[in-house]
């Protein structure tokens, strides 16, 4: 919850007619579903989710630091390898630059 109020605060400071407000409210805030656990801890998708990840059957749930994404298992394998050989090509990384002071 509190990352969509930090996100409904952030959409707050577009003008209110713009459309970026609204699209940003139509593609964050307008399928937003509060999740209930079951007594053994998951969580049922709701049939839209399912249908826009196209996970069915099964999904893969993917770390994103303080988030996480739902992706089709196949559809991230994929993302995931061309991610990894776009940062080999880049030859990436998160050091942080030495602080010359």
């Amino acid at each position: 919850m509190e990352r969509m109020e930090t996100l409904s605060q952030d959409l707050e400071s577009l003008d209110l007619f713009s459309q970026d407000q609204d699209h940003f409210a139509s593609s964050i805030f307008a399928d937003a579903e509060q999740l209930g656990f079951d007594t053994e801890g998951r969580i049922a998708l709701p049939t839209l989710w399912k249908e826009h990840t196209g996970c069915m059957e099964e999904i893969a749930f993917v770390g994103r630091g303080s988030t996480f994404q739902i992706w089709n298992p196949q559809g991230f394998a994929e993302h995931q390898a061309q991610a990894r050989e776009t940062l080999r090509q880049q030859q990436g990384s998160l050091k942080r630059p030495v602080d010359k002071n």
